[in-house]
């Protein structure tokens, strides 16, 4: 626990890292969904167009199921792709901060704390563990993986 506890510097570090790759994030979550609304109303309008069409004789009734069905069918799953991009994570910085003030005060914590919520820090921070007799082997969870492998090599954030 000791080893993966961040210096104020290092979580500031840490944090201007992620608030840079949160302008990325939203570049690109932004881009995504201009490119799924305008493949949306491409298909839209190429309904709207078939439906006259049919009225006006120029494709058959059955050419017309068959498009509108599969033109439905596309449009149904860009409209999922849409909607996992508007559910994406909107608590991104804040969530980062909560791990960051875990692993600056996680070592303290610990010492403090009865068995039982030890047993839960335990649990958070480390994915499994072993003993063989003499070495303690662990596995930690991310980012605490992270936190510690830039603890060794002094890179942090940015």
């Amino acid at each position: 626990m000791k080893n993966i506890r961040l210096s104020p510097q290092d979580k500031e570090n840490t944090f201007n890292g992620l608030k840079d790759a949160l302008k990325d994030k939203i570049a690109f979550h932004n881009e995504a969904v201009k490119a799924l609304e305008e493949r949306i109303a491409v298909i839209q309008k190429r309904l709207d167009t078939a439906y006259l069409d049919k009225i006006d004789g120029k494709i058959t009734e059955d050419f017309w199921r068959y498009q509108t069905d599969k033109w439905m069918k596309e449009k149904e799953d860009l409209a999922l792709k849409l909607l996992a991009h508007q559910k994406t994570d909107t608590h991104y910085l804040k969530n980062a901060e909560i791990v960051m003030e875990l692993a600056e005060k996680a070592y303290d914590l610990f010492m403090k704390q009865d068995s039982g919520e030890k047993r839960k820090l335990i649990n958070l921070v480390f994915s499994k563990s072993s003993f063989n007799g003499k070495t303690l082997h662990f596995t930690l969870r991310k980012p605490f993986d992270t936190i510690l492998e830039c603890q060794k090599n002094g890179k942090w954030g940015g």
